[in-house]
């Protein structure tokens, strides 16, 4: 049990469990709005990505 904590603080300095699992989400969502915005209006989303 000790050793899982520190492992996971240092592969993600500043991610908590919760942090991590939303950190996810966000990005699946993300990946899914790029690819169908990507081949209609790569140049307005290319600003909302950076």
């Amino acid at each position: 049990m000790f050793a899982p904590d520190p492992v996971r603080v240092e592969e993600f300095p500043g991610h908590t469990e919760a942090g991590d699992a939303e950190t996810e989400t966000t990005g699946l969502e993300f990946t899914v709005t790029v690819t169908v915005v990507d081949p209609v209006q790569p140049n307005a989303f290319v600003p909302v990505t950076v």
